[in-house]
């Protein structure tokens, strides 16, 4: 709807892509969600049921044919396996709410697909609007809308920034070995929404 209104702005011009795919589920993994930093960006592998797993990579344009080369070979992929494009990763926020449009999820505002936010925001962002609309108050959502976001997007800049920087990444990782609690603050932050 946005987009066929003319208000949805166009992707950052330094944006990576992304693409998403099932596979069979990993039994190494079982019901866990594993990232894993490459050269080329990242993936992701999240179980989805019923034997099956969903495999989302991320990387730059130029970048995409080798990391999805690197996805087959090392998932064992067909030649012919079918790849999704998921966008847009990064584009400028919205304000949630447009002359009678009301905005939730990433429809108002994309975060880094990285740490599983999105999910949370779409949830928290339906609920506040819907909340407002029973009481007709647009105001109520566009305060609710931006306390929502205020002073959380630090970590997924950060895990935007690693996902640029895989060795920024491993680092920040690494340092997570040595100290613990930083980890599981970076944790806290992104879980207790």
């Amino acid at each position: 709807m946005a987009r066929q209104l003319g208000i949805l702005p166009a992707p950052l011009s330094d944006e990576r892509v992304a693409v998403q795919t099932h596979i069979a589920a990993l039994p190494e993994i079982g019901s866990e969600v594993c990232l894993q930093f490459v050269r080329e960006g990242y993936a992701g592998i999240a179980p989805v049921g019923d034997n099956r797993a969903n495999l989302c990579l991320v990387s730059r344009p130029r970048d995409l044919g080798s990391l999805k080369a690197w996805a087959h070979s090392c998932f064992n992929l067909p030649p012919n396996q079918i790849w999704r494009s998921i966008t847009p990763l990064r584009r400028a926020p919205l304000a949630p709410v447009w002359e009678g449009l009301w905005l939730t999820g990433d429809a108002a505002r994309v975060v880094e697909p990285f740490t599983g936010e999105g999910i949370a925001y779409a949830l928290r962002s339906g609920a506040s609007c819907a909340e407002a609309l029973l009481h007709k108050q647009p105001e109520r959502y566009s305060r609710a809308h931006a306390k929502l976001y205020k002073g959380r997007l630090w970590i997924n800049h950060l895990a935007r920034w690693a996902c640029l920087h895989p060795r920024g990444g491993s680092a920040i990782v690494h340092l997570g070995r040595i100290f613990p609690s930083s980890l599981g603050l970076l944790t806290r932050k992104v879980v207790s929404q």
